[in-house]
């Protein structure tokens, strides 16, 4: 269970307790299968992705439009690399454009197009319906609350951990994931 680096170094990573082991567990399984529903619901409804969904919506919840190409890989987690094979699949399907930025022409912003807007509003409702079934619908309202709470507190400290890496070791990990 140490991923090769106890052997690296010699010693013995300490393990996940049962209690750690079970919470982990749960959470990443559940998170795989939602994900893989929503991902064969949306394609089948929409012919798209759940990250799809997500860019789109993000785009279309940006007051003036579009977003850097930079600030949507971090919103969404992305290498540069990954997002700009998304864009450009995206693009082909006429639901995104890239533009320069009018105030810096050597930034790139992703937009999104009339037909993505609607191709997103379409998709949302199929998305909604989808995560409260297969997500919602087998907890109480204080358990969701505090699932929010938790995973509030995850990304917090996985944000101060994101702003303490040195310049470009995020975007290398993160294409490591891709």
């Amino acid at each position: 269970m140490d991923g090769g680096a106890s052997r690296r170094s010699g010693g013995r990573a300490p393990e996940l307790d049962l209690a750690e082991r079970k919470s982990w567990h749960n959470y990443l399984n559940t998170v795989l299968r939602v994900t893989a529903m929503l991902n064969r619901e949306l394609d089948d409804s929409h012919e798209l992705s759940l990250i799809d969904v997500q860019l789109l919506a993000h785009l279309a919840g940006s007051p003036a439009g579009g977003v850097q190409m930079s600030v949507l890989a971090d919103a969404l987690a992305l290498s540069p690399s990954r997002l700009t094979r998304l864009i450009r699949r995206l693009e082909d399907q006429g639901l995104v454009a890239r533009t320069a930025s009018p105030s810096d022409r050597r930034r790139v912003l992703a937009t999104i197009t009339s037909f993505g807007r609607t191709s997103a509003e379409r998709a949302m409702i199929t998305y909604s319906a989808s995560v409260r079934s297969h997500f919602f619908s087998a907890l109480t309202r204080p358990q969701i609350a505090a699932m929010a709470e938790s995973c509030g507190q995850i990304n917090r400290s996985l944000q101060i951990w994101r702003e303490e890496v040195p310049a470009g070791e995020f975007a290398r990990q993160s294409a490591r994931r891709a």
